[in-house]
């Protein structure tokens, strides 16, 4: 389930890989700004897709957001818009969300060999690199190891580490023309 506000989306999900017991979360998305705020295109997405985003009635199933679209020409249109609770619209496959994720990166010139987890990977070492608290980037993306965290999740970039050696040795990025001469 999900909620468009205007600065917000609410993610309601019921299960997920770190939600073994099923017990459900909730996430949130806040809107950003610029090109590339997830609130904004997922309200583009909504509208340009013909999404119904409310039901009509109680037994009615509005669907999730990834499903099946058909070609309509040059456009490209739900396959189903609305379906029924006895009768829910699919979602697509992860297999097909996966294959579907490396074509439009290849089809960009990204040829690096990506996967899902990239978006994880990259989400998770931006905000630490950015100087985001780690714990609470960790607790954001749902990782209960800490270990996992930091082995698997977090590339630090060179300019991060290079702050790190500075505070190390009580300087900062103002000491740093001091340190290239």
């Amino acid at each position: 389930l999900m909620e468009v506000h205007p600065d917000r989306v609410v993610l309601y999900l019921w299960k997920g890989k770190t939600d073994q017991a099923a017990e459900g979360s909730t996430k949130t998305v806040w809107a950003l700004g610029g090109d590339g705020c997830p609130v904004a295109l997922t309200r583009d997405l909504l509208q340009l897709g013909g999404y119904k985003q409310r039901p009509e009635f109680l037994s009615q199933d509005v669907g999730p957001l990834l499903r099946r679209v058909r070609r309509c020409g040059q456009v490209q249109v739900l396959q189903q818009v609305a379906g029924s609770l006895d009768k829910p619209i699919s979602a697509v496959s992860f297999k097909t969300f996966a294959s579907t994720m490396r074509t439009l990166f290849k089809e960009a010139g990204i040829d690096k060999s990506l996967c899902t987890h990239s978006a994880r990977i990259g989400g998770a070492s931006a905000a630490v690199n950015g100087g985001a608290d780690r714990d609470a980037v960790r607790k954001a993306g749902g990782w209960r190891s800490v270990d996992v965290f930091e082995t698997h999740y977090v590339r630090e970039n060179e300019a991060h580490l290079k702050q790190v050696a500075l505070a190390m040795a009580g300087r900062d990025e103002t000491d740093e023309a001091e340190v290239a001469e």
